[in-house]
């Protein structure tokens, strides 16, 4: 089962996006109860292999952490540390950042008037959202599909 919940947060991050619970247990791909889910998740937690993001509840690889890519890139000349901490804190701040670009994506003047005319045609039945704007997880270079 701990291979499955990994291989389920790689595939979120192909996308630039950190699944939380109910979402790892949508998309894993053997049945298993919530409470088992639960267990496995904080063993992986416990030896390390997945990193929970503090504040929001969401689960990610530890290199995919910022930690471990700008540790990378530390220099003696800039006596640059990166504290744990602090990346938390910028993940947890870009999933807000990305959120808001969401929704004054979706709050947007010209994406309501689009949807209104779309909804002139009849043979219209369904107007779905896809891609990073339906997880929230949009930036500004992305479009509406």
């Amino acid at each position: 089962m701990e291979k499955e919940v990994v291989r389920v947060i790689k595939y979120f991050h192909f996308f630039n996006y950190s699944p939380n619970f109910t979402e790892v247990y949508t998309f894993l791909s053997k049945k298993t109860s919530k409470k088992a889910l639960k267990m496995a998740i904080l063993k992986l937690e416990r030896q390390k292999k997945i990193k929970r993001i503090k504040n929001c509840s969401r689960y990610t690889l530890p290199e995919y952490t910022i930690t471990s890519q700008k540790s990378k890139f530390k220099s003696q000349n800039y006596n640059s540390k990166v504290k744990s901490n602090n990346t938390t804190i910028e993940q947890y701040n870009n999933f807000i950042k990305e959120q808001q670009i969401s929704k004054a994506k979706l709050n947007s003047l010209k994406f309501k008037l689009y949807l209104k005319l779309l909804t002139l045609f009849p043979q219209i039945k369904l107007i779905g959202l896809s891609g990073s704007i339906a997880m929230m997880n949009a930036s500004h270079d992305d479009d509406i599909d």
